[in-house]
């Protein structure tokens, strides 16, 4: 079956890639058939995807594809589908208590407003033609029939929703400890989902500063730990841990020493510091981050992943020295700062 993902603007490269190492954290076996602007199209398997869409820190929604068209004739081409499609329509209502619906247009920016004032209204008459008994609720409907303008014109039903909002509740400005130069929750949790960090395993996040990225590994089910060589970083991660109701133990630890406290980790994520002498404690940077990737390719159990944000390209290449390099993503903060979200594995 097929399954559409409506992600974010911020970076398409990255949200692309979020998703698929979210499907393969999830066990869940995948082709991408398309992806371009908002809108990937996936061949896996529709009813697992729940579990995906919870996890996604770059993306909206995501779809079960029930039928597609060309924009050609949009809204009578649609219509067809919905008709066309009865025997999927009619056993999803039957299980509904209230058998109530509602239509709500998903697009690319700049797509006729009106034009999908239109075709919700149209659609939702063909709805109640074919369940007489269906009602609408545009606030708390138990289905979602989801017209989606991308590459082509699909017809899907909403499988996950996701809520920005709770993204946006643990920013930094949110938190009683925080720094500017935190990742932000959304691009911390796809980073945890490129490390395809899966529920039960052991999580780290070495140099964990306030706790975004532990927090955020925490929250899809790992069992996550992070660590940092501040003090006062450690005191404020777990403040934050504490003022979210997020269970994940932090303590102080050199980074380039985790093998002193961990045996074997099965996902490492994390955001080191750029450079600076006042975060590195003095230490020259590339022999820090080489002793790190050293570290961490001696830790991570075999197969499994590192994923780090680099600040320069040579320690791009100084990674893969110890790892392969498996993915690597330039995210542009501004002007003067390129950021590299990299993907390493172990052999």
């Amino acid at each position: 079956m097929r399954a559409i993902f409506h992600v974010l603007g911020d970076n398409k490269a990255i949200s692309a890639a979020e998703i698929k190492s979210t499907l393969e954290a999830e066990g869940i076996k995948y082709k991408i058939l398309s992806g371009k602007d908002f809108f990937f199209d996936v061949m896996c398997d529709v009813g697992k995807l729940r579990s995906v869409g919870a996890r996604l820190g770059l993306s909206r929604g995501v779809y079960w594809v029930i039928g597609w068209t060309s924009y050609d004739d949009i809204t009578n081409a649609l219509l067809a589908v919905l008709e066309e499609n009865t025997d999927i329509i009619l056993p999803i209502f039957s299980s509904l208590p209230r058998k109530s619906f509602a239509i709500k247009c998903v697009s690319q920016p700049g797509f006729c407003s009106v034009k999908r004032m239109e075709i919700e209204h149209l659609l939702g008459k063909k709805v109640k033609e074919i369940v007489p008994s269906a009602t609408v609720d545009l606030r708390n409907a138990e289905v979602v029939i989801t017209p989606i303008f991308g590459e082509r014109v699909y017809l899907g039903i909403r499988v996950v929703a996701i809520d920005r909002k709770k993204f946006e509740e643990r920013a930094h400005d949110k938190r009683p400890f925080s720094l500017p130069v935190s990742l932000h929750p959304k691009f911390a949790r796809a980073l945890v989902n490129l490390a395809r960090t899966k529920r039960g395993e052991v999580f780290l996040d070495p140099f964990c500063g306030t706790g975004a990225i532990v927090m955020e590994a925490a929250l899809v089910g790992a069992r996550a730990y992070g660590c940092d060589i501040n003090e006062a970083m450690v005191h404020g991660a777990r403040a934050n841990l504490e003022h979210f109701g997020v269970k994940a133990q932090v303590f102080r630890c050199d980074a380039c020493s985790m093998a002193e406290v961990f045996d074997e980790v099965h996902a490492i994520a994390t955001d080191p510091p750029y450079g600076r002498s006042s975060s590195t404690y003095g230490r020259d940077m590339l022999q820090l981050y080489a002793e790190f990737f050293d570290v961490a390719s001696a830790t991570l159990a075999r197969e499994k992943y590192l994923a780090i944000v680099l600040c320069d390209e040579k320690l791009v290449e100084l990674g893969k020295e110890y790892m392969r390099l498996v993915e690597v993503y330039r995210h542009r903060v501004h002007k003067s700062l390129t950021r590299y979200f990299c993907v390493y594995r172990v052999q």
